[in-house]
């Protein structure tokens, strides 16, 4: 069940930049968030991870990093599967995506002594700008209105769109390059897509794990990617209790997607962080004040900048 009208776009937006320390949520709107906030990182976790396994099993070349295709992938398929495109207000499980990695820069990656610069992922709020830049690209509209914002600097939004149509057409490839072939039969075959699923020992990873069972997520996302798709080889996605390890990770020696119960625990921690504070600046942002101003009562945005 998603929030009634755009509430979550509200939401979605206080976690990526922050907000006052006034107009705190309500009991019923911080359990949304929550609920909310975790079902959409676990998507976007769970389709980057097979990206992975579609690089891998069929044998995709690619010009960049796999990490930053895996995010494109996984950004694209979100943004095709909402109708972000055609509808601005379907944008706000994307930033909800951009805003862990926001969260993760701010609250995580501040604590390291040195960032990992070596490393194959891209930085977290690398993730942040990509994420909102293909996100925002999508629509006309919300890109116009975000530019020069917290969520996008001028300097990167401004070829956004340009940026998510070359985006798209790659990932519409990809589709149709391994499409399931309606002439051999294959639409009929077994499924190779299955998720197995070990219960967590702890209470905390216990309530995560019941939001994403009850939510019928995977099953969907699955299911979808299995109709589209004619994977060669049976691929997994285990959702196990790692004893702490927040990761998820493809094995391609044994064809199999490990999405760990502990991650969705942080998901949740990350959402809780912010959920505490107000919403009185929402309505400075351009974007959120075109899409939610009545709902959140907001003054003239000449008014709420002064």
């Amino acid at each position: 069940m998603r929030c009634p009208g755009n509430l979550l776009a509200a939401l979605m937006l206080l976690i990526s930049v922050g907000g006052a320390h006034a107009g705190t949520l309500t009991s019923k709107q911080r359990e949304a968030l929550e609920r909310e906030y975790i079902l959409a990182n676990t998507e976007f976790t769970v389709l980057h991870e097979f990206g992975h396994a579609a690089f891998d099993v069929f044998d995709v070349p690619l010009f960049s990093r796999e990490e930053e295709a895996a995010d494109t992938v996984a950004t694209v398929l979100m943004i095709m599967n909402y109708g972000v495109e055609q509808n601005p207000k379907n944008i706000d499980r994307l930033l909800m995506v951009s805003a862990e990695w926001y969260q993760e820069w701010m609250v995580m990656d501040s604590k390291r002594p040195m960032q990992p610069y070596w490393d194959d992922h891209p930085l977290s709020i690398e993730r942040f700008y990509n994420i909102n830049c293909l996100a925002l690209g999508a629509n006309e509209k919300m890109l116009g209105l975000s530019l020069d914002t917290k969520l996008l600097p001028v300097e990167r939004g401004w070829f956004c769109d340009k940026e998510f149509a070359r985006a798209k057409k790659a990932v519409e490839w990809l589709g149709r390059q391994h499409a399931r072939d309606l002439q051999k039969g294959r639409r009929d075959r077994p499924s190779r897509l299955t998720i197995k699923y070990q219960e967590p020992y702890t209470p905390e990873k216990m309530a995560v794990y019941k939001i994403l069972r009850s939510s019928g997520l995977l099953e969907r996302i699955v299911s979808k990617l299995d109709a589209l798709i004619d994977w060669p080889v049976p691929i997994t996605l285990s959702v196990e209790d790692c004893g702490g390890g927040t990761d998820a990770f493809y094995k391609s020696q044994v064809h199999t997607i490990f999405l760990c119960t502990d991650l969705l625990v942080q998901f949740k921690k990350m959402a809780d962080l912010r959920a505490k504070e107000g919403v009185d600046d929402l309505c400075a942002n351009p974007a959120i004040y075109s899409v939610m101003g009545g709902e959140l009562a907001c003054n003239p945005l000449s008014e709420t900048k002064k």
